[in-house]
């Protein structure tokens, strides 16, 4: 499959297809939104997106963010300091999150 975006940060990196399927690889410590702390070094799929269509992602320093084609945001990572948006804060949030915050809002670039 085509892949439509690639974001890389420190130590991990997510890219989008062009069916919406987001693919994470890297240093583990739940910035692959994968379900665990283990490191990849090839690109796996992360399951828990795949029942939405993702358009874009964003590798931050220590946290991941999903844009999805009805505007909705999902986050996941270090929350440490609220960064994720979820209202509480968390070192590692290892499974993508929608960010309930933004309810109501049509986010358009993240």
């Amino acid at each position: 499959e085509i892949v439509t975006t690639v974001s890389a940060a420190y130590g991990h990196t997510l890219c989008v297809t062009a069916g919406g399927e987001v693919f994470s690889w890297g240093s583990g410590h739940g910035l692959l939104g994968l379900s665990s702390t283990v490191p990849h070094h090839i690109p796996q799929r992360v399951v828990l997106l795949s029942s939405v269509e993702v358009r874009v992602v964003s590798a931050g320093y220590d946290h991941s963010l999903a844009l999805t084609s009805t505007g909705e945001v999902y986050s996941w990572g270090n929350g440490g300091y609220g960064q994720l948006g979820h209202g509480y804060s968390s070192l590692c949030v290892s499974t993508p999150e929608l960010i309930t915050g933004l309810s109501g809002e049509s986010c358009v670039s993240i």
